[in-house]
């Protein structure tokens, strides 16, 4: 594993699977090519953070990983959830990376893990190393390297602080402005999703689920997804915009139909 100052310098060369993967230990066991994304020649670091991003929201989406449907065998047994889903880092740690702290302090989702704000701003090499050791039991074909790698890196560099944007009881908009967001969602989401984002339903006919149910319901996830997009979709991510445009597209959301 290269150190974090390598860690940028090799980006033109060493990314995705379509090259060698960045470390030692990648590259003296290949792996499948099977991690398909577009990768630009001049790779920018926020680019990168992003791409981790969507490996935590769903690492098998980015690897083409058959996932295990059996519980993790870490997972605890007080948690509520089970099968593949208990393999994905948000299960565990939060949307909010804040585990037992925060959004997933109670509820379905609650496992008393502690969350990975421990690690912002430390080395991807360590992080990395946690990713591969210890309780997770990711081997290196079900996640390649280069993708813990990019996951490692969203967890070091990627965060923010979602408490200062989502009400921890309530989750309503604590600073955005749905006035300001209008026109960025009207310019930037409203494409896929429809001016009333219910272009696009992710549940059922049933019970819909759209841009507003997934902004009020879990809106931890919906700003996860708005910063670095979604796996496996040409969904933007829009990480590299000021934050207060997140806050001002967040509160909006909030105000389109759920139903």
């Amino acid at each position: 594993m290269l150190s974090f100052r390598l860690f940028f310098t090799t980006l033109s060369i060493a990314l995705f699977l379509s090259q060698p993967a960045v470390s030692q230990k990648a590259a003296s066991k290949p792996q499948k090519q099977r991690v398909v994304i577009q990768v630009p020649k001049d790779p920018s670091l926020i680019w990168m953070v992003a791409v981790g991003g969507r490996g935590y929201d769903n690492w098998a989406a980015l690897s083409r990983a058959k996932i295990p449907q059996r519980t993790h065998p870490s997972y605890p047994k007080t948690g509520k959830q089970k099968g593949w889903v208990t393999w994905l880092c948000h299960e565990c740690h939060g949307w909010d990376l804040n585990g037992k702290d925060g959004a997933y302090g109670r509820g379905p989702h609650y496992t008393g893990i502690k969350g990975l704000r421990s690690m912002r701003g430390k080395d991807p090499d360590d992080v990395f190393s946690a990713i591969r050791g210890g309780v997770h039991v990711y081997p290196k074909n079900l996640l390649p390297d280069i993708v813990a790698e990019r996951i490692a890196l969203f967890v070091s560099q990627g965060q923010y602080n979602p408490e200062f944007i989502i009400d921890g009881k309530t989750g309503k908009a604590l600073k955005g402005d749905p006035t300001n967001g209008r026109p960025h969602y009207q310019n930037l989401c409203a494409l896929c999703h429809g001016f009333d984002g219910k272009a696009r339903n992710f549940g059922t006919p049933q019970k819909p689920v759209y841009v507003g149910t997934i902004a009020n319901q879990n809106p931890w996830a919906f700003m996860h997804k708005l910063r670095v997009g979604q796996p496996r979709q040409a969904m933007v991510a829009l990480m590299s915009l000021p934050i207060n445009v997140l806050e001002d597209l967040f509160a909006y959301a909030q105000k389109l139909p759920q139903k």
